[in-house]
């Protein structure tokens, strides 16, 4: 028997009701999500941040955006301006959201105990969406391959086996114990959840080497390189559609919320 399931800000698969056209909610159903009512509901709940000059998206956004408790200046202009960039940018592909949140199905219930044991946030899994998208085999014009794109020499050094006949960065079990030994070693250098995410993308030596020029501990106040800078909100992204995306009606297109609301099919 086919069942819809939903996932979940805390990581497990819940099943929703038995009729497959039952949507996930979040405060507004999702057949009201774009009538007027739904509309003032949203606008209700929104904080509302000033516009750049040119910026034609609504002066509203989505409040308590957060990773790992700290939560995202919305009202400072270039933070805003940032996460509309992003909001923008990757919600353009329907289609790869749709099957992100199946692959999230199979993976996030390995993961996530996985994180939970090694003392890592559970937002990190989004960083592993952000990273490949969820697809095993993911390979990076770098030469990072796997869930966490990990290059040869770091998985390695992680304890991983990277050779002709065996890549275990594919593993998703062992390549997330890899990734919780390097994010743990990550926050142990620059202090922070949020910029250990930034050294996974950039390294510890840049981020750190930052924070010590500009006098700055907060990855919503440093100027890194110009990835880094929007590499957490590309993670927030991921963390947003996946677990509340009808707060985002007014801010993406129709069709990529169609993909992020409709039921996803899994046996059992």
């Amino acid at each position: 028997m086919a069942k819809a399931a939903q996932i979940t800000p805390s990581g497990s698969a819940s099943h929703w009701a038995h009729s497959a056209d039952t949507q996930p909610t979040s405060g507004i159903p999702a057949d009201n999500t774009r009538t007027d009512s739904g509309l003032t509901m949203l606008r209700n709940s929104w904080h509302f941040v000033p516009k750049s000059p040119g910026e034609s998206t609504p002066g509203y956004l989505p409040p308590a955006v957060n990773f790992c408790g700290e939560t995202m200046p919305i009202q400072r202009t270039e933070v805003s301006d940032r996460w509309r960039q992003i909001l923008r940018s990757h919600s353009r592909r329907p289609g790869l959201l749709y099957a992100i949140r199946q692959r999230a199905m199979t993976c996030f219930p390995v993961v996530d105990p996985i994180l939970k044991e090694y003392g890592i946030p559970a937002d990190f899994r989004y960083m592993m969406v952000a990273e490949s998208e969820l697809e095993q085999r993911a390979t990076s014009a770098a030469g990072a391959v796997g869930y966490w794109q990990f290059m040869p020499q770091t998985a390695r050094e992680l304890g991983l086996r990277v050779g002709r006949s065996i890549d275990e960065r594919c593993d998703l079990r062992k390549a997330t114990i890899a990734a919780c030994k390097h994010i743990k070693y990550l926050y142990n250098e620059v202090g922070s959840w949020p910029l250990a995410a930034a050294a996974y993308n950039s390294g510890a030596g840049h981020v750190s080497s930052r924070m010590k020029a500009q006098g700055r501990r907060n990855y919503y106040a440093l100027n890194l390189h110009d990835e880094t800078n929007l590499y957490l909100y590309r993670v927030l992204f991921f963390k947003e559609v996946l677990t509340r995306p009808q707060q985002y009606a007014l801010l993406i297109p129709t069709r990529a919320l169609q993909s992020l609301t409709r039921p996803i099919l899994t046996k059992g």
